[in-house]
């Protein structure tokens, strides 16, 4: 997930200047929450939420891209703390983190969290357990 600041457009084509997580922006849901709508068995708009998809059960790996700059931010995963693994500087991908995890992943005693800021132009790689 990469986060930046931004000029995006929200699903009414509407310019937003805001922050985004993979090119979605928060866009305030206070007359319909999406607690709400889970609840009531609805689906949630993917263009409202920033989300991944996991394909099988249990833990894994999310690598957050801070993509701001110099503005650095605090994240969390609501509900769900988590291990950080790996931090460094620049963006990291997917297919970077598959080749180089093994060698570099903190698995022995990780600082457990449930927030974490992460520096502009940094990444962090967190892991749920």
């Amino acid at each position: 997930m990469s986060s930046e600041a931004g000029v995006f457009v929200n699903k009414n084509g509407v310019r937003i200047g805001n922050f985004g997580i993979n090119n979605v922006t928060y866009q305030n849901q206070i007359g319909y929450p999406l607690l709400t709508q889970v609840q009531e068995g609805h689906a949630i708009d993917g263009e409202l939420v920033a989300h991944a998809t996991f394909h099988k059960m249990g833990g894994g790996d999310i690598v957050i891209n801070n993509l701001d700059g110099p503005i650095s931010h605090p994240f969390h995963l609501h509900g769900k703390p988590f291990m950080i693994v790996a931090r460094g500087t620049g963006n990291l991908t997917r297919e970077q983190w598959l080749s180089m995890r093994k060698s570099v992943a903190k698995v022995k005693n990780p600082l457990r969290r449930d927030v974490l800021e992460i520096p502009g132009g940094s990444y962090a790689v967190l892991r749920e357990w």
